[in-house]
């Protein structure tokens, strides 16, 4: 009989999400292997998890890296599978994409869409995705956004990748059925983390007849997001998607979500350009 595994592989630990999600995952009982960028942010999530946490360094675009970083991976589980993949790395970067430059563009697909194929496909057979695998089939989470189903002005570069990961998260799921591996995908609204501290930076575009419109959405998204969740909460509710016994397909983890997605998605689209065209000032 197969047996279930404890370990369970989680992209982008450092901080916010993943970093959260780690801890929630490992007061849960599971062993968690969390990838890092540097020795530095290796040796303090080792010091925070203690002998649940086995952080490694990995960049999620290297693809040769990604594969040599199975057999590290290996070593750590020792026979055994993974019980589940987290796709959690990720970039946001904000910007007009007649403006923005294609290799900032070029990144985020490089980081949310082919790095998380190059994880997920270099750990499929882990998941049980080969002859003679002796633990349960594993479980995939794709960590994606409200940005995935609503398309906002100035971060397009990070809804388009969004779209992509949701798209590619429905085929997977289909084509993995044959292995029993199920993907749930996941799609945080305003969540209090990094990211958009370091993505949002109207400075670039000064020089754009963009740049007022850019600055007055940039602090409309500084001063919304941190009425989201806390990445603690936000840990949680992942937490909970990957270990449910029948998960949805696709959880919406959106404070005030009637407001927030349900209604902009009822909307006709060109109402909804009108009231977003308002709110950025392109109309009074």
């Amino acid at each position: 009989m197969k047996q279930p595994s404890d370990f369970v592989l989680i992209t982008g630990v450092s901080t916010g999400i993943g970093n959260a999600l780690m801890h929630s995952l490992i007061k849960r009982g599971y062993k968690v292997i969390g990838t890092v960028r540097s020795e530095i942010d290796k040796q303090k999530i080792k010091a925070e998890t203690g002998a649940n946490g086995y952080p490694i360094i990995l960049d999620v675009t290297d693809e040769e890296g990604v594969k040599a970083s199975v057999g590290i991976v290996e070593a750590i589980l020792q026979g055994k599978g993974l019980a589940g993949l987290i796709n959690n790395a990720g970039v946001a970067i904000g910007g007009p994409l007649a403006e923005m430059p294609m290799e900032a563009i070029r990144f985020h697909f490089e980081v949310n869409v082919f790095g998380l194929l190059n994880v997920t496909r270099a750990y499929l057979p882990l998941l049980g995705a080969r002859e003679g695998h002796d633990n349960l089939p594993g479980r995939i989470v794709n960590v994606s956004s409200v940005s995935g189903e609503l398309a906002g002005p100035f971060v397009g570069a990070y809804t388009g990748s969004k779209f992509a990961l949701e798209g590619i998260s429905q085929t997977l799921r289909r084509e993995l059925m044959l292995y029993k591996i199920d993907i749930i995908v996941v799609g945080p609204g305003n969540v209090i983390t990094p990211i958009w501290d370091k993505g949002v930076k109207p400075e670039l575009y000064k020089a754009s007849p963009y740049y007022p419109y850019i600055e007055k959405y940039a602090n409309y998204i500084l001063n919304e997001y941190p009425t989201g969740y806390t990445a603690e909460e936000m840990g949680e509710l992942i937490a909970k998607a990957f270990t449910a016994k029948k998960p949805k397909a696709r959880y919406a983890l959106v404070k005030d979500g009637f407001m927030k997605r349900v209604i902009p998605k009822l909307l006709p689209t060109r109402l909804l350009d009108k009231i977003i065209a308002k709110q950025v000032g392109f109309t009074k």
